[in-house]
């Protein structure tokens, strides 16, 4: 694989690749040439413990460091890159649907708001193609990554400030997956997961056929094992309260204690009792890594993971990857890009070296991978920015002088082959329009024939009545013993005349409806109905008043009747 993936011109390449961690710096200078890749120098320094962590990055601290590291390197001209991670960083698998290149940024800063833990406005993001699930769709399948804008130029300063420029910024996982490449073509029909342990973190890298599919970044790292170990315990009633530097010496020297059985630190805490205090740690990492399968495998359809390489500070955490492997029932192992390295003497038999190689994969990968599929840094100017424009002056000149020929014959054929188009389109809509016209004088001429019958019939008007009279005469009208319960106006056809024409119009006459309650016995009843007919007749508002019903109700416990009356209102 690594003859295949990696290929130089036969001009030797000097690279060099820094991993700016949060507690040390990383470095790794090779030269590639004939498609094999040569170690040259490889450097590591601590940075201080009070200026620890990428959330607190202090030039005057760190930019010294880098310009010690990058003063070991054997050249001066070379190429240098470096990542970035943590939580200014995410990369995500996103899937769209079939767009024009020009159009798959604008989706995925679309899109992103539900992948990403931050604003994609604020940030740059860089993408890379991947083979998709199913060879039945045509999705789009995309790793993609972002890093905010500020802590961008925050690493980038460092460098700056250091007297150094950078030639590209990548990303951790794709570091992972140059280095992984470097192995051989052993596993290129396999899926691993690469995972690189840190101090403050460890980032899980899945590759199928030697490309990435999927990563994610935990925050279990090494300190983790290192604080569990700090915590106040008591062992057969003696107090242990280790202090960083205890702790941290005890884990790099006893690892995980595999059946430590009655052994004890020199301090006199067993190491039975280390496992026990540290067992919650390497559940997380292992739960965690487990979580990151499953979801690939679930989105990927993938079967299984088949082997787990083990990398960075804690890689050399004793035991870990026995742990891992026997946790998550994977074949594990520490991973060890350098085997197919050309390397210095000087190197072949280093301890130093051997015991560092697992902390130097992401800077070897930075190297030699040389950001080949994402970098963060914005496209460099052109050839035509340069000096060297002088030269191609005559032959652009020339070339842009026939492309603006070319450009107006192109554009005079478009503008016939359009105004035909347009003639063709005019001609359909005419004809569309001469049937919309005679549609028009047709529904005209109805509407005057509509005119001309409405003008033949007569005209109506209606008089309201006056109801505030109306009222008032009822109010004067009806006795004490009276309830009016309801008053409805109607409208009544008048009988016509026996000499009129049957054809004669009938006229309407309008009529109260009065419906009330009179109380009293029998004789009071029929004195207060004759004093309201009485009354009614007299009143102005009506004619031809008649009793239509009265009739007995036991509805209110006294002696009553209900009554109606129409009233026909006077013209």
């Amino acid at each position: 694989m690594a003859a295949k993936l990696f290929s130089f011109s036969k001009k030797a390449a000097h690279s060099i690749g820094i991993e700016l961690g949060g507690h040390t710096i990383k470095m790794i200078e090779t030269l590639g040439a004939g498609g094999r890749v040569q170690l040259l120098t490889y450097g590591i320094v601590e940075i201080p413990s009070a200026k620890q962590g990428k959330a607190s990055r202090d030039a005057a601290v760190i930019a010294p460091l880098i310009k010690e590291l990058l003063a070991r390197c054997s050249s001066s001209s070379a190429d240098i890159y470096f990542s970035v991670s943590g939580p200014s960083f995410s990369l995500q698998r996103i899937k769209l649907p079939p767009m024009p290149e020009q159009e798959i940024l604008a989706a995925i800063r679309w899109q992103g708001k539900k992948y990403f833990p931050f604003s994609l406005d604020e940030a740059r993001v860089v993408y890379k193609k991947i083979a998709g699930i199913s060879a039945e769709t045509s999705d789009l399948e995309l790793i993609t990554a972002a890093v905010l804008n500020k802590f961008m130029d925050q690493e980038l300063s460092l460098l700056e400030q250091a007297g150094y420029s950078a030639a590209g910024i990548d990303a951790v996982p794709f570091a992972l997956q140059y280095a992984f490449q470097l192995i051989g073509d052993q596993y290129h029909d396999k899926t691993v997961a690469v995972l690189d342990i840190g101090a403050e973190g460890t980032t899980i890298a899945i590759l199928r056929n030697g490309e990435l599919q999927f990563a994610r970044e935990i925050t279990t790292g090494g300190n983790d094992f290192t604080r569990a170990l700090m915590e106040p315990v008591a062992v057969e009633g003696k107090h242990f309260a280790l202090t960083f530097e205890e702790a941290e010496a005890i884990k790099k020297k006893y690892g995980i204690p595999m059946g430590g059985g009655l052994e004890v630190t020199p301090e006199g805490l067993p190491l039975s009792r280390i496992m026990f205090i540290i067992r919650p740690v390497l559940e997380r990492l292992s739960t965690e890594a487990l979580r990151s399968f499953d979801f690939y495998k679930a989105k990927a359809r993938e079967k299984r993971i088949d082997k787990i390489f083990i990398c960075g500070g804690g890689a050399g955490f004793k035991n870990l990857a026995a742990f891992i492997s026997s946790g998550l029932g994977i074949d594990g192992t520490l991973f060890d890009p350098f085997g197919a390295l050309l390397l210095p003497g000087h190197l072949q038999n280093d301890s130093t070296f051997q015991q560092h190689k697992s902390r130097l994969s992401v800077a070897l990968g930075l190297s030699a991978g040389r950001c080949r599929d994402i970098n963060f840094l914005p496209p460099q100017p052109g050839i035509l920015e340069t000096v060297q424009l002088r030269t191609w002056i005559p032959l652009l000149v020339f070339i842009l002088f026939f492309s603006s020929l070319a450009t107006m014959y192109l554009y005079s054929y478009r503008s016939v082959a359009v105004s035909r188009e347009e003639l063709r389109s005019k001609e359909s809509q005419l004809s569309s329009l001469m049937s919309y016209m005679q549609e028009t004088i047709r529904l005209n001429e109805k509407k005057e024939n509509l005119k001309q019958r409405l003008s033949q019939v007569p005209d109506f008007s209606f008089e309201q009545p006056q109801f505030s009279e109306i009222l008032s005469s009822l109010t004067r009208t009806l006795p004490d013993n009276t309830v009016l319960q309801s008053i409805m106006l109607e409208k009544d056809a008048a009988k016509a005349p026996a000499a009129a024409p049957a054809t004669a119009d009938k006229e309407l006459v309008m009529k109260l409806r009065l419906e009330g309650i009179v109380f009293g016995d029998d004789s009071k009843v029929l004195a207060t109905l004759v004093q309201i007919t009485n009354s009614l007749e007299k009143s102005p508002c009506f004619q031809k008043v008649m009793l239509v019903s009265s009739e007995k109700t036991a509805d209110f416990g006294m002696p009553a009747a209900r009554f109606v009356f129409s009233c026909p209102l006077r013209e």
